[in-house]
């Protein structure tokens, strides 16, 4: 089942994760979704820009634990097809994230990361909550846009960030208040389309081709994310997180 829509409002796609009773946790279903939603976006010429919000009280908390507790397993049938949820590293036509309240887990870095422009409400907050739930957290796309100790931090302390903190370290491009979120991701996205996709479209390429990380780095960061999907302790911290009790890890 699809969690996600897509529109055209003009020439932006306005793509919105819509699982709002679970806060648009990351499911399977949800990231089947952004995937379809964004293979249509690439392939829709009469759009040249996209704006990603999520609808309800998030934007993505993170993956869905208590699909995970109730099914033992998450995204086994194809790592890569979630890793990469949008499709491909290198979408050619620009996104902008509207992100309001949890920004969290694989909705941060899995989502809000990959997008290009992020303009945040104030309410948002941004967090990576795996190694509390026994998951590996990190991907590339971290070590290319924050500081080693700020990675650390988020990765290893599960430390929340409010907006103004994300936009200090570079996470978010602005801050608004809530009421005018919409507004002012639809300005940059009407502004993107405007321009020759053509030019944006090279521009980007460019920009990604400077800061690409290697094959060795991209292929690590598969293989962790499985290992930490079919351990024991994955299992575990997923099902304490839905019992609201305390893991017990048992380092498998």
């Amino acid at each position: 089942m699809s969690f996600v829509d897509y529109e055209r409002r003009g020439k932006v796609a306005l793509i919105t994760l819509n699982r709002p009773k679970r806060l648009n946790a990351f499911g399977v279903g949800l990231a089947d979704g952004v995937r379809e939603c964004f293979v249509r976006f690439h392939a829709d010429d009469k759009v040249n820009a996209a704006v990603l919000r999520g609808v309800g009280r998030a934007f993505c908390a993170g993956v869905d634990a208590k699909e995970i507790a109730e099914t033992g397993h998450i995204f086994l049938d194809d790592p890569l097809r979630h890793l990469y949820p949008f499709g491909s590293q290198d979408l050619a036509k620009p996104v902008v994230a509207a992100i309001h309240g949890p920004c969290l887990g694989a909705g941060f870095n899995m989502l809000a990361m990959r997008t290009d422009i992020r303009i945040a409400a104030d309410n948002a907050v941004f967090g990576l909550p795996e190694l509390d739930r026994g998951i590996y957290c990190l991907n590339t796309m971290f070590y290319q846009q924050l500081p080693r100790n700020i990675v650390m931090e988020l990765a290893l302390l599960c430390s929340n960030i409010n907006a103004q903190r994300a936009y200090e370290l570079g996470v978010v491009n602005r801050v608004v208040p809530e009421r005018e979120l919409m507004d002012a991701a639809m300005e940059m996205a009407d502004k993107l389309s405007s321009l020759s996709p053509q030019a944006v479209r090279l521009t980007k390429q460019g920009i990604l081709r400077m800061s690409q990380v290697s094959e060795d780095a991209t292929a690590e960061e598969t293989t962790n994310f499985q290992r930490s999907t079919t351990s024991e302790d994955m299992i575990e911290g997923m099902r304490a997180w839905a019992e609201k009790r305390q893991p017990q890890w048992k380092g498998r």
